[in-house]
């Protein structure tokens, strides 16, 4: 948690009060992500994350984002990134600044690139952010914290360090128990990746691996 940083109750409360980020009145849901944004408790950025996506209130989704701002903690990083393709210009640029203040990182797009071609901005920082989690992940603990977490994005790293270029008996650990991780989560999105694996004939471990996956994954 960010130095001075501070809670709102017990670890009871904020459930409840995330819970208000969905309360019909839009003048609630953006008092209550206000108030809890200043406390700047990163166990509001999940429902801070929701309200960015998918509030139909511009402002909700301002405060939302200005609440992720002022926590500044990782776990904001993916949905900034995802609003770098919201329908709102404003959005869009208030997003890139919160990236850039939260990551150091020194992406510039001017407002006609972000107006006109959000796809690049959103493919810039994404592909980056990928990259960082990969090299974080790149570890047996790595992986298999990503096995537990599931979902796509997982899947997503799992497959690039199926994909990685490094070698030595270490390496290939790493990826054979890539391969299985993604056959555990039960990915579709891992069957191109083991099919690519079974072309490459020269590593006997890692082919292994992947027939099995596929088996596993009919």
């Amino acid at each position: 948690m960010p130095a001075g940083a501070t809670r709102l109750g017990g670890d009871e409360y904020v459930p409840t009060l995330v819970n208000l980020f969905k309360d019909p009145d839009k003048s609630v849901r953006a008092a209550v992500i206000q108030i809890l944004g200043e406390r700047r408790d990163p166990r509001i950025v999940p429902g801070l994350g929701e309200a960015l996506k998918s509030d139909q209130e511009l402002s909700v989704r301002l405060v939302a984002l200005d609440a992720m701002r002022k926590i500044r903690d990782e776990s904001c990083i993916p949905a900034l990134i995802e609003a770098l393709k919201d329908s709102q210009i404003v959005i869009r640029s208030q997003a890139q600044d919160a990236l850039k203040a939260i990551t150091f990182q020194k992406f510039e797009f001017d407002a006609k690139i972000l107006k006109d071609n959000p796809e690049q901005v959103y493919a810039k920082w994404n592909g980056w952010w990928e990259d960082e989690q990969v090299k974080e992940h790149s570890s047996l603990a790595g992986i298999k914290e990503l096995e537990n977490r599931g979902g796509s994005g997982s899947a997503r790293l799992l497959v690039r360090i199926t994909r990685s270029d490094k070698s030595g008996a270490e390496a290939e650990a790493m990826k054979s128990s890539a391969v299985s991780s993604l056959c555990r989560i039960k990915c579709p999105e891992a069957a191109e990746s083991f099919k690519a694996i079974l072309l490459d004939d020269s590593n006997e471990r890692l082919c292994l691996a992947a027939i099995n996956a596929l088996v596993a994954n009919k």
